[in-house]
């Protein structure tokens, strides 16, 4: 494993933790697990979003707008 990976893994475990603190603090881990699935599922189903997400090119602030729009569809069909 490169150390460029080792950190990007460091911090997804960070993340990870903090998420898991604190949906198990608010009593929220059946939500959170949910999101994250429908998230997983997102990504899987849409080629876009998978480009989106290994883009080395496409800035976070770029990001942003397709994710909403993805997001909110994909909320709505639910």
């Amino acid at each position: 494993m490169t150390s460029a990976s080792q950190g990007s893994t460091g911090l997804a475990e960070r993340y990870a933790t903090a998420l898991y603190d604190l949906a198990e603090q608010d009593k929220a881990l059946d939500a959170v697990a949910t999101e994250l699935q429908t998230i997983q599922d997102l990504i899987s189903a849409t080629p876009d979003m998978q480009r989106l997400i290994r883009s080395p090119v496409i800035s976070g602030k770029n990001s942003v707008a397709p994710w909403t729009r993805s997001w909110q569809s994909c909320r709505q069909a639910r």
